[in-house]
C-alpha cells in the first residue's frame, strides 16, 4: 500500500501537476485542419452537405409523423398539409446533398489511393 492508502495510487505531493505522476491528457485532440486548399474546400463542402442531409431527413421524419398523426385522427386538413409540405421539402432538399456527398467521398478515396 502507498501513502494515500489506496493500492496502485501513484501520487506525489510535490509534483507540479497536483500530485498526479501521469502526464496531463488534453480534453480533446486538436481538430484536423487540411493544409491543401482543395481538401480544405472539400471538407467545408462536406460540412454543408451534412447539414443539408440532416435537414432533408428531418423534413422526411416530420412528414412521416404528420401522416401517422393524420391517419390516427381522421386526416384533418392541417395535418395533411404539414405531411405533404414536409414530403415535398424532403424531395427537394435531399437528392442533391446525397449525390454530392458521394462525390466528395469518392474524391477523398481517390486522394488517399494516390498517396
Amino acid at each position: 500500500m502507498l501513502a494515500s492508502g489506496i493500492a496502485g495510487d501513484v501520487r506525489c505531493p510535490t509534483s507540479p501537476n497536483g500530485g498526479d505522476e501521469r502526464p496531463p491528457v488534453p480534453d480533446h485532440p486538436p481538430p484536423h485542419r487540411p493544409t491543401d486548399p482543395v481538401r480544405a474546400r472539400r471538407a467545408r463542402i462536406a460540412g454543408w452537405l451534412r447539414v443539408a442531409k440532416r435537414l432533408g431527413y428531418a423534413a422526411l421524419a416530420v412528414s412521416i409523423v404528420a401522416f401517422v398523426g393524420a391517419a390516427a385522427t381522421g386526416f384533418p386538413a392541417a395535418a395533411v398539409a404539414v405531411s405533404v409540405a414536409a414530403l415535398v421539402a424532403a424531395c427537394v432538399i435531399l437528392p442533391l446533398p446525397i449525390i454530392l456527398a458521394y462525390g466528395v467521398r469518392a474524391a477523398e478515396r481517390e486522394d488517399r489511393a494516390r498517396r
